[in-house]
């Protein structure tokens, strides 16, 4: 029969956890990326993303979407109803604005930091980019995803 293990790794005293039925992991790799750096990161990207859409946005609000015109399949009230909902959230979307945007894309990144490894310093958090049964399979995966390799402790 099968033996349930618990494997962990720590790391600045941040914990990572996994089981599995038979496979022995030795090592984990763990990244470590900035705090501050990440959160400029998404907000850049939120940034580019609502440079990428306005203009699908407005065409919405405009009439001008390509997507008015009624498919076959829809009921003409359930057409209406869509058009005018996806107008609605168009108009939500650009009154927003960039600024906005950028706001909300940094909160729900401050609100995930709350449930993840942030190390001891508080700068930086941590994830794990995989489990390895052997130490130079978790020295590839580090080299390729510049991550620390930690021992496990299997229980």
């Amino acid at each position: 029969m099968a033996q349930n293990l618990k494997h962990t790794a720590t790391i600045d005293g941040c914990v990572f956890k996994r089981g599995s039925v038979s496979k022995r992991y030795s090592h984990a790799v763990i990244n470590q990326w900035d705090i501050a750096q990440a959160r400029t990161e998404r907000g850049l990207e939120a940034s580019k993303n609502w440079k990428r859409n306005l203009a699908y946005f407005q065409s919405w609000v405009d009439g001008t979407c390509e997507f008015f015109a009624k498919p076959s399949y829809r009921s003409e009230e359930d057409h209406k109803r869509m058009v005018w909902e996806s107008i609605s959230n168009a108009k939500a979307w650009i009154a927003l604005g960039e600024l906005g945007h950028i706001s909300e894309s940094i909160e729900a990144f401050d609100d995930s930091m709350k449930n993840s490894h942030v190390s001891s310093d508080g700068k930086s958090f941590y994830g794990c980019a995989g489990w390895c049964s052997r130490l130079d399979l978790a020295q590839k995966l580090a080299a390729r995803t510049h991550g620390h390799i930690v021992a496990t402790e299997i229980k």
